[in-house]
């Protein structure tokens, strides 16, 4: 995988083309981003308040109670994600473009909720990923 993240990296920094343009084209490096938050969510749960009191597996949610959505959740069904444990860039490529169905991925959140910086903490990251594997050689200790 780094290889592949690498190789495109190093094709945009050798063609000085380093505009926010070019790191959305960079397909391979966007999936390693996108699998990364889907394996690492960055929030585990999204307060809510309850807007009226209803019934939840036997418990009663009281209306203004604080509840914790847990949005990231669908990120480790099979049905959404074969092998859902596994780091696999590939699940963002056509044909299989599992994170396009419906309520599969949600990092940021989902509907009136979602986060507004997401665009620019992807863009942050990328750049951030574009400077690092431009001039530092990575390596696991082990293939493990």
């Amino acid at each position: 995988m780094l290889d592949r993240v690498q190789a495109e990296v190093d094709a945009v920094v050798a063609s000085c083309d380093l505009r926010l343009s070019t790191l959305r084209r960079m397909s391979v490096l966007r999936a390693a981003f996108r699998e990364t938050l889907r394996l690492y969510p960055l929030v585990f749960g999204l307060p809510r308040h309850a807007k009226q009191t209803f019934q939840c597996e036997g418990f009663t949610i009281e209306k203004g109670s604080t509840v914790y959505v847990a949005a990231s959740i669908n990120h480790f069904f099979s049905e959404y994600f074969p092998d859902p444990y596994k780091f696999d860039v590939d699940r963002y490529f056509p044909p299989r473009n599992e994170h396009r169905q419906k309520f599969a991925m949600s990092p940021f959140g989902l509907g009136a909720h979602y986060c507004l910086g997401s665009n620019l903490t992807e863009m942050f990251l990328l750049t951030t990923m574009t400077g690092l594997l431009s001039t530092v050689d990575f390596s696991l200790p082990s293939p493990d």
